[in-house]
């Protein structure tokens, strides 16, 4: 065996359509691994049918089959194909959660994910969702179903079929794009796996999340606004927002002038009135899951860092907060983010680049210590940098005495 299987299979921990165990108490457990081993590994190298599965079986084991015979080990396998590794699928189940909150910000729909042998076989309505050989989306039960084999491998098809979730069901470019992002950030994916990107795509970076229109909460103090946009063209004008904010500001009319130029298609289909129209809409909004999210994490980072000194703040994620917060653009560039210390409110610039956390723990850390790059403020982010908080070395760059020890005091 190559190692592919990562634990030994007993009857109790599988499950069938019948949900009854003893289907597969035929034999005994050396039976039942040695068959779920081999029918794992031909799986795997995309052999469906059983007569090699039952053939090698049989060549691997021949004690095995001098003691059962080649048709109750046939008759194990085909209820295999058919089964649910139940423990693999509370795991993966869970892992999806963490998964959700580390690498989407929780916006992801939670699925319920199953662990089985052969996903083809076990497809209730294909035509529901994306189906392969390694899982399948099934968007009518809100369930992932994963093939069987070495964690490593079920984890990098379960951010795979997540990545789907966020991008749609095919393997176009902005499924290799999220893919990119992910392995970037530590996700565990194989970089021979991701196709390397092929087309200039400066303009149309991925979102970190697929936003909805009840996501967000616009000038109304409602997401009614929003409401009678198609959810595509939401998030592509979206997407060249985000972007325009990030090489330095966005309204409505460069937005729209942008996509025109960009995405003919787009700017026909819906028109510059439109476009321009939810831009604005847009760049007034809060991302409430988002909001919510790093509202706990700042009280998360208030206990492990700052021994829960620092005041109760409510963190808002938007889009340009300077139009939500009120505060003017400074030095012809849109700021990332900003405290209000009067409000104990922090607002954060939703950015394509994924720095979200670097910038909440910037502005705790003015939180702690008042609003200027001061000393005492550099003081405070080498020892949070020291101390394990997401710090970017760029953040240290421009210190007073960059060589001096990461002393700074909590707040």
């Amino acid at each position: 065996m190559n190692g592919t299987t990562p634990m030994l299979f007993y009857a109790d921990n599988l499950a069938c359509s019948s949900d009854n165990p003893a289907e597969f108490q035929i034999g005994d457990k050396e039976l039942l691994t040695a068959v779920a081993e081999v029918l794992v590994e031909r799986l795997a190298s995309e052999v469906t049918d059983l007569v090699p599965v039952i053939d090698s079986v049989c060549e691997e084991f021949p004690e095995l089959e001098e003691q059962w015979g080649r048709g109750i080990i046939e008759d194990l396998a085909e209820r295999l194909l058919f089964a649910e590794v139940v423990p693999e699928s509370q795991r993966l189940t869970e892992l999806f959660g963490e998964f959700n909150i580390r690498y989407f910000y929780g916006c992801l729909s939670i699925h319920e994910v199953r662990v089985v042998f052969d996903p083809t076989r076990i497809a209730k309505n294909p035509a529901s969702g994306k189906i392969s050989r390694s899982g399948f989306i099934d968007k009518d039960e809100v369930r992932i179903y994963l093939r069987y084999a070495e964690r490593s491998s079920m984890f990098r098809s379960l951010l795979e079929s997540m990545a789907h979730l966020v991008t749609g069901l095919e393997d176009d470019g902005a499924f290799s794009d999220q893919l990119r992002w992910l392995a970037a950030q530590g996700a565990p994916l194989t970089a021979g796996t991701i196709e390397p990107a092929d087309r200039d795509n400066t303009m149309t970076p991925p979102l970190a999340l697929r936003i909805r229109s009840h996501d967000l909460l616009g000038r109304s103090g409602t997401s009614t606004e929003f409401e009678s946009y198609d959810e595509d063209f939401l998030n592509s004008v979206a997407s060249y927002a985000v972007e325009l904010m990030n090489l330095c500001y966005a309204d409505g009319w460069t937005t729209a002038e942008q996509i025109h130029a960009d995405d003919p298609e787009l700017a026909d289909r819906w028109g510059w009135g439109q476009i321009e129209a939810l831009a604005e809409s847009l760049l007034n909004a809060e991302i409430m899951p988002l909001s919510r999210i790093y509202t706990e994490l700042f009280a998360e980072y208030n206990a492990r860092f700052f021994l829960n000194c620092l005041p109760a703040y409510k963190v808002r994620v938007v889009f340009d907060l300077h139009r939500v917060s009120g505060e003017p653009i400074d030095m012809l560039a849109a700021s990332s983010g900003f405290i209000q210390f009067t409000e104990r409110c922090i607002y954060i610039r939703y950015t394509d680049d994924f720095r979200l956390t670097g910038t909440l723990v910037h502005e705790m850390a003015h939180a702690a210590t008042g609003g200027e790059h001061d000393e005492a403020w550099f003081d405070q982010m080498r020892w949070l940098k020291a101390h394990g908080a997401p710090v970017p070395d760029w953040e240290l760059a421009d210190a007073p005495d960059n060589q001096r020890s990461a002393a700074g005091g909590r707040a």
